[in-house]
């Protein structure tokens, strides 16, 4: 069979092995503990509950069970837990076969949701044509994640951290928020499938997750009352929406000095991801963003309810409180800024709460705070151990300053007087800021005039879930604005988490403002023309905001193709190289070999300053030692070891004609040299390395008596190397270097 269809096809049975994972644990909640009523709740709901709640409530119990427990113990706990399911789900079916028949529009947000899991499955597989191997943009991303997932299979808990290994002894415990890897590693240990066909897998899953929290957060949050499933469907349109990122985007394809980027959105460093772009790349923020929306769902008590009640039943506030919790704690190891940001909209939320007087509401939220905490505090604490690589966890600055400078100085851009400077610097934040939200912005005005307002001028009261959603947008625009991130010195990641909580809010609160469009689409000339000016900006938005969506959805699967076929200029700051569909097959075919024969805790390693680093990593089940510039250490480890090991790699690989900046330090040119084969057994030595693969592109390729022409390689083909180090082990006799 076609290896395409042999890996969609394992992506699919992970996508259905899955279901074992994602939805018991929710429904069994929701019913034994009948949180808001749900016995009474129509199947629809549940299932919405079910597949939400069971995103956290997997989350925790997996990272806190397989620390104490052998795999096969979680995977039994969890079967236990669908065969209750599927029990109880057989009591209920008499009860819901008395209920109403599925709407029509049940069914159209039904098959929206398959759209989306279908899109997903086809968009993030490695399709091979021929020789050619072409890979979805994701690549870039995902370069880090499936190691993690490899390593989270590999066990133990925490997991080590596989990008990096500078010495050698074990590689140190995973400095990340690992959570949803480790869950990916029940499927993965299940059906003994690709690690990136669990994460495919994933994907779909926190897919259907979002689409449930969205229908519950309009009901118990926005409080829309009539027409629920109408809205819901609604939602649809403004989730494919970007900013305005098309306009730059036709600007860079038609100049012809600028090479166009593998998603549109790169064009800002500091930019806010799309809610499909983050699903795409980063399933597990949407994870977290689902855990801590299901705990302030849980903390809300009913719809278009002003007051909460008086007093709380101690059972039910204990139940909310303990699995709010958990949802809390959940997004703590899933996506941590995620988590930060619901920390500062709780203040908020109990500010509001002690100004009004609710203090019981305030209880169970506290009350969800500790349980949190204690729930978190194992990983909290390796956390806190950190890594040497980090510089801090957050620190206040003005968003896009830095990207700002940095363009103003890339442009030669001097103004000399301080106050002009400074104007024509936040003139051009202002005008990212518009950019990215684009359509969104109109929304956000929208809501402010049409209930905040109102609400602060007594003329409207508002619902405890419009309350904490406020909490929550106040909290996300703070920190999407002033606060930033410095973990990994790789851009300000908690003010993109922020922006990603910002859109979510402004497409919850979308379908008043369309329908509002949409009904001044017959009287709209006959208004005044200052009242046309604003309709038509916010629809002008709205169609370029689709039109960028679209068109990024669709580069997701067919920029490195277009690119390879030689019908789009080569990408701008990554996969600098010819014939990449051919370069992708080789390298994944070299690392499934050496994954037959070398054992499970060999470590290899490649050129970490390679033009095809991304696919170098990502193919690779086995530990590293550098997997980039920083070896790795943003990760886990011990920063100041990587210099001497950096500069053993580049020797190796002979990338030292020319200087380079790594971290911002500047690696002089050396003069070149011949590396020797005595240069390679001396770094296998010395790295304890296993194998070492080197790609055409690495310089070391072509030079003369260099180790890579003098050796017997163990895998060869026309781009890629791999060569067996002195000493190793391989499982297969047959498979050795020969010299």
């Amino acid at each position: 069979m076609h290896s395409t269809l042999i890996e969609l096809a394992q992506n699919v049975l992970c996508t259905v092995a899955f279901a074992i994972f994602l939805l018991p644990p929710g429904y069994l909640a929701v019913r034994l503990l009948n949180l808001k009523n749900m016995r009474e709740k129509s199947g629809e709901e549940q299932l919405l509950w079910s597949v939400a709640l069971s995103i956290p409530l997997a989350l925790l119990p997996s990272e806190l069970l397989v620390r104490i427990m052998p795999p096969i113990g979680v995977l039994a706990f969890f079967f236990v837990l669908a065969l209750a399911a599927v029990v109880l789900l057989l009591f209920d079916s008499r009860r819901l076969q008395h209920t109403a028949g599925i709407s029509r529009q049940t069914y159209l947000a039904g098959a929206a949701a398959l759209l989306l899991g279908a899109y997903l499955l086809l968009t993030l597989i490695d399709v091979q044509v021929g020789n050619r191997l072409f890979v979805p943009t994701v690549i870039t991303d995902w370069g880090v994640r499936i190691p993690l997932v490899e390593t989270a299979i590999r066990g133990p808990i925490p997991p080590l951290n596989p990008l990096s290994a500078l010495t050698s002894a074990p590689a140190s415990p995973l400095r990340y928020y690992y959570f949803w890897y480790v869950l990916c590693a029940l499927p993965g240990r299940l059906t003994h499938a690709d690690p990136g066909g669990v994460l495919t897998a994933s994907a779909v899953w926190v897919g259907f997750a979002l689409f449930a929290v969205f229908f519950l957060a309009l009901k118990y949050f926005v409080g829309v009352r009539e027409q629920l499933r109408s809205r819901c469907l609604m939602l649809f349109l403004p989730m494919l929406l970007l900013g305005l990122d098309i306009l730059p985007t036709i600007a860079i394809y038609l100049n012809r000095a600028s090479n166009p980027y593998l998603d549109i959105e790169w064009w800002h460093a500091d930019r806010t991801p799309a809610l499909l772009t983050a699903l795409v790349y980063a399933p597990h923020h949407i994870g977290g963003l689902v855990c801590c929306f299901m705990a302030y769902l849980i903390l809300v008590a009913e719809p278009n309810q002003t007051q909460p009640p008086t007093s709380w039943n101690l059972p039910q506030a204990a139940a909310c409180a303990l699995i709010a919790g958990a949802c809390f704690a959940a997004c703590v190891g899933d996506s941590t800024f995620i988590a930060f940001i619901f920390v500062i909209a709780s203040l908020l939320w109990s500010v509001d709460l002690i100004r009004s007087r609710q203090f019981p509401q305030l209880g169970v939220l506290a009350a969800s705070g500790i349980f949190a905490w204690l729930f978190s505090r194992p990983f909290l604490h390796e956390l806190k151990s950190g890594s040497s690589a980090a510089h801090g966890f957050a620190g206040f600055a003005w968003r896009s300053g830095a990207y700002t400078q940095e363009t103003f100085e890339r442009h030669r851009i001097l103004i000399a007087h301080p106050l002009a400077a400074f104007f024509a610097r936040q003139t051009f934040i202002l005008t990212l800021d518009i950019s990215e939200l684009g359509f969104l912005l109109f929304i956000a005005a929208f809501q402010i005039r049409r209930q905040l307002l109102p609400a602060l001028r007594g003329r409207i009261t508002l619902t405890l879930g419009q309350r904490a959603l406020w909490a929550i947008f106040f909290a996300a625009s703070i920190s999407w604005l002033f606060i930033s991130s410095s973990v990994t010195s790789a851009g300000n990641d908690l003010g993109s988490h922020a922006g990603l909580l910002l859109r979510f809010i402004l497409v919850l609160w979308s379908p008043p403002y369309l329908l509002e469009l949409w009904a001044l689409r017959h009287s709209f000339f006959q208004l005044p023309l200052r009242r046309q000016l604003a309709p038509a900006l916010a629809t002008a938005c709205l169609v370029l905001g689709l039109a960028g969506g679209l068109f990024d959805a669709v580069l997701h699967r067919v920029s490195i193709p277009l690119f390879d076929a030689g019908l789009m200029k080569r990408p701008a700051g990554t996969l600098l190289s010819d014939h990449l569909g051919e370069r992708f097959l080789a390298i994944r075919s070299a690392w499934r070999e050496l994954d037959k024969v070398l054992p499970p805790d060999a470590r290899v390693q490649f050129n970490t300053f390679a033009a095809l680093q991304p696919a170098l990593s990502r193919y690779s089940n086995r530990q590293l030692v550098a997997s980039d510039g920083g070896c790795g250490t943003a990760f886990g480890g011990d920063y100041n070891l990587c210099p001497p090991v950096r500069a053993r790699l580049r020797h190796l690989f002979d990338e030292e004609k020319t200087s380079i900046i790594v971290d911002g330090v500047t690696l002089d040119a050396l003069p070149e040299t011949t590396i020797t084969v005595a240069d390679f057994d001396r770094t296998c030595h010395d790295l304890s390395l296993s194998a070492v693969l080197v790609e055409s592109t690495d310089p070391v390729w072509n030079q003369p008596g260099s180790w890579t022409n003098t050796l017997q390689p163990a895998f060869t083909s026309p781009t890629v190397r791999a060569f067996l180090c002195p000493g190793a082990n391989p499982l297969a006799a047959s498979f050795t270097a020969a010299r």
